[in-house]
């Protein structure tokens, strides 16, 4: 069957600031710039970056209330019956809608995108019936979990590593050119770390992203609210065409599948140093050493940082490993062979 005649839905709870939703946006872009019939399902709500759906999509929204709402489970079935490829994003939404699709017997073909990183455990949302029978992971070691844990047919699950599409804007803002970081408040994010690293380098760090209402995020929000060298913007949702006033980023994560956020760096030519964590980190640090670092030590990454201020690699090559390894053509083109694959099962 040719692909160009397959209808194609792309379903997400909402759009709101992550990694996920930004893949989400910029694959359906590029899907439609392929000719695609490409449209997406909102399960929950419209979300922060509701605006940058391209407004080519068909858009569809569940407006679910209440997630055990039988109700919306058999409206979202319905919905998605229409399409013959239901490629949905996260794992909490994938178990909604194979639910709904379990309680109704309606028949349509559901390919998984899993953005999480957690490996550890098998999570009932993906086990016995609900196990996917296509499988994208953005990591190399998402697919051997899958494969290896969750006993997905290993000619059905798909490596997709995550892209961006570069910003070209820019804003000066009156900052020394110091240090920024991109991350949302959550434990796994080790902003704890980022803020003494700030502290004991005496530079300042922009740190933009969201805090939720939790405890974790109350602690880190004191801490930077404490520090003299550390301030937060929140609900930022363009943040790559401030990266101009930044002379380093760092990302000091425990664990990630991506990070997204390293490529919105390489595509700006921004200098960055990321705990050397997740698919980026496996791809680059032979390309660019410097700038990943093994350990979670405050007085190695103090050394390695002053070391990159001085000499930093030039934006020039950033840039081109973005585009060597993180292009959205190659990207683009791997998601239509997977859909192809699929449909032709």
């Amino acid at each position: 069957m040719k692909l160009s005649k397959v209808s194609i839905l792309h379903v997400i709870d909402r759009v709101e600031v992550g990694g996920a939703e930004k893949v989400f946006l910029d694959l359906t872009y590029l899907l439609l710039n392929e000719n695609l019939k490409v449209d997406v399902l909102l399960i929950s709500g419209k979300g922060a970056l509701f605006k940058q759906i391209d407004t080519r999509n068909g858009i569809s929204f569940l407006n679910r209330k209440n997630k055990f709402s039988l109700f919306k489970l058999f409206e979202c079935a319905a919905i998605c019956a229409r399409y013959q490829i239901v490629h949905i994003h996260m794992r909490h939404t994938y178990a909604y809608v194979k639910l709904a699709q379990l309680i109704s017997f309606k028949k349509f073909t559901i390919i998984f995108h899993d953005h999480n990183n957690k490996i550890d455990t098998i999570p009932f949302s993906l086990n016995g019936l609900f196990k996917p029978i296509f499988y994208i992971g953005v990591s190399q070691q998402l697919i051997e979990w899958a494969v290896s844990k969750l006993k997905i047919d290993k000619n059905k699950t798909f490596l997709l590593r995550n892209i961006i599409i570069p910003s070209n804007n820019s804003v000066e803002i009156n900052l020394g050119k110091d240090l920024v970081m991109v991350s949302n408040i959550s434990p796994v994010k080790n902003i704890e770390f980022a803020i003494e690293l700030a502290n004991t380098l005496k530079r300042n760090l922009l740190i933009f992203g969201n805090a939720p209402e939790t405890k974790y995020a109350q602690n880190i929000l004191n801490l930077i609210e404490d520090s003299p060298y550390v301030e937060i913007v929140k609900k930022e949702t363009e943040v790559q065409r401030f990266f101009g006033n930044f002379s380093l980023a760092i990302h000091t994560s425990f664990s990630e599948t991506g990070p997204l956020v390293l490529l919105e760096y390489l595509s700006r030519g921004l200098p960055f140093l990321a705990h050397e964590t997740g698919e980026v980190a496996n791809l680059l640090r032979k390309e660019i050493p410097e700038c990943f670092i093994h350990k979670l030590d405050v007085n190695s990454w103090k050394v390695r940082i002053e070391m990159l201020v001085a000499n930093p690699p030039s934006p020039d090559k950033l840039k081109r490993l973005f585009n060597k390894y993180f292009g959205a053509k190659q990207y683009v083109q791997q998601c239509v062979a997977i859909y192809e694959q699929v449909v032709n099962s």
